[in-house]
C-alpha cells in the first residue's frame, strides 16, 4: 500500500476484505498492509469464496437486465 493511491470505494473493498479475513480467521493477526492483503486474498481464492461472490453478483446483474 506503500506509495498507492486508492479511491475512497478500492479502500472501503479492501477494508471490508480484511474485516472478513479476520472474521474466517481470527486467530490470525491482521493488519493494513501488502501482506495481509495478499494473504485474505489467496485464503478466499483458496476457498473459492471469491468465485461464488462473482457468480453470484454477474447472476443477479443477469437477471437485473432481463426485467
Amino acid at each position: 500500500m506503500k506509495g498507492r493511491h486508492y479511491s475512497d470505494q478500492q479502500f472501503n473493498h479492501i477494508l471490508d476484505v480484511l474485516i472478513q479475513y479476520k472474521k474466517c480467521v481470527p486467530e490470525k493477526d491482521v493488519y493494513l498492509n501488502e501482506t495481509s492483503i495478499k494473504e485474505a486474498f489467496e485464503y478466499f481464492m483458496k476457498t473459492g469464496i471469491f468465485e461464488r461472490l462473482v457468480g453470484a453478483s454477474s447472476n443477479a446483474a443477469e437477471e437485473d437486465t432481463a426485467l
